[in-house]
């Protein structure tokens, strides 16, 4: 159920649609009479019409009760040996049921509800979101073989009726039909066909979900931009604002051109959608053309709009390639700068280290070459040392030589008696010398 308990400040329950918002108060009776509703039920109003919902235990209810009234009130079981009237509550019809106002059909509407909603739950959905889906379709979103569904349903009942589970509509419906499988919706093997009801709720809000200027079910649902807020198809309004400032409902000024996506009819719309589309029968094709219409739209819409992002993703990332590429080529530009400003700069140390090898090696030549000659002076200085003492030694030994050839001569004239003679003129020219 789409309801939600809520508490108010007297401590009494109350109930919130959760899609509308609205709330009411739950009644106790069956709708329109005094007759009260099995233990644990309450009637609450969905799309105009009574549903029946379990909240479990009445805590009001008086403990003083008979207790087999109790039980009888709930049970929804009935002896093999059931009487006829109550056979014939088992087999009828749903709308049947609805035209007895008794309390076993009433019994026989619950057990069918409940049965309803434990299927619902085996599947993983909520009951208002299963219609007269097939059971093919219904076992693939839940991953649920529909033979299981199938089983689930005939053990439950014959649980609760026993033998006489043979007289529901569920026993009564030709399983050699070779649409069984395929085609049977739950509502159906439930015994809850309802689908005039459920038909005419759904021209009812489908009333309200169509366009007032294209008069077809909204698309987009956008808010008009006029005081009064009306929603209407985007595509529609956007052809009216390229000629009139008014609105075409209520024909007011439209005071904000630019158009305003309406998120909650937007979700009414998909919810719609979805509860409808994969519906069975002759009676729902106009709704279910009308949502695959929708659908195939919306799809057309998305893809449009995945290739205009995959476009516009495809241009930023061009754009991104002529950035990363501009990039690319000044950091190569700068690249080239730098390598070229230090290839000066190593040139230039090069050429400096060069310089001063040059001048390290001009100076070392020309210490070289100033050692060089120094040695050689030095060597000229000890080579004219060497002569000035050779030629002393050469002087002293030819003055020795001299002195000792004069000596000799002196001895030999001393010896010969010739010396006083010829001592004098010699000796003075000698010393003369």
């Amino acid at each position: 159920m789409q309801f939600e308990e809520q508490i108010s400040s007297y401590g009494k329950p109350y109930y919130i649609d959760t899609i509308t918002g609205e709330t009411q108060w739950g009644s106790y009776n069956f709708f329109n009479t005094n007759i009260p509703l099995p233990k644990g039920y309450i009637c609450l109003f969905l799309n105009g019409k009574d549903v029946y919902k379990y909240i479990g235990e009445d805590e009001d209810e008086d403990e003083d009760e008979d207790e087999d009234e109790d039980e009888d009130l709930n049970s929804y079981s009935y002896a093999p040996d059931a009487s006829e009237e109550d056979k014939t509550i088992i087999s009828a019809t749903y709308k049947e049921l609805q035209s007895l106002k008794t309390q076993p059909a009433i019994n026989e509407m619950f057990r069918r509800l409940n049965l309803f909603e434990n299927v619902s739950k085996l599947l993983k959905r909520i009951p208002e979101s299963i219609i007269d889906e097939s059971l093919e379709y219904l076992g693939g979103k839940a991953d649920v073989l529909p033979q299981t569904i199938i089983d689930y349903i005939q053990t439950a009942e014959r649980e609760e009726l026993g033998e006489n589970s043979i007289l529901t509509p569920f026993y009564r419906i030709s399983k050699t039909d070779s649409s069984f499988l395929r085609e049977r919706s739950i509502r159906e093997l439930c015994g809850l066909n309802m689908q005039e009801e459920e038909l005419s709720s759904a021209l009812k809000q489908l009333k309200e979900l169509t366009c007032p200027i294209s008069l077809d079910l909204i698309y987009d649902p956008v808010m008009t931009g006029c005081v009064n807020g009306h929603t209407c198809d985007k595509s529609s309004i956007e052809e009216v604002l390229k000629t009139s400032v008014n609105c075409p409902i209520c024909r007011g000024l439209i005071v904000r051109t630019s158009v305003v996506p309406n998120v909650f009819a937007k979700k009414i719309l998909d919810e719609f959608t979805n509860k409808y589309v994969h519906q069975r029968g002759k009676i729902w094709k106009k709704i279910k053309e009308m949502c695959i219409d929708r659908l195939e739209t919306k799809n057309q819409t998305r893809e449009e709009t995945e290739r205009l992002l995959k476009e516009e993703r495809q241009r930023r990332a061009e754009a991104a390639r002529i950035i990363e590429e501009r990039d690319r080529r000044e950091q190569e530009r700068d690249r080239r700068e730098e390598e070229r400003y230090l290839l000066g700069r190593e040139q230039a140390a090069r050429a400096a280290v060069a310089a001063r090898i040059a001048r390290e090696e001009q100076s070392a030549r020309r210490l070289e070459a100033n050692r060089i000659a120094r040695e050689e002076a030095d060597r000229v200085r000890e080579a004219a040392r060497v002569a000035r003492e050779e030629e002393r030694a050469r002087v002293e030994r030819e003055r020795e030589r001299l002195a000792r050839e004069e000596t000799a001569r002196l001895q030999a004239q001393i010896e010969q008696g010739n010396f006083y003679r010829e001592r004098d003129p010699e000796e003075r020219r000698r010393r003369r010398r």
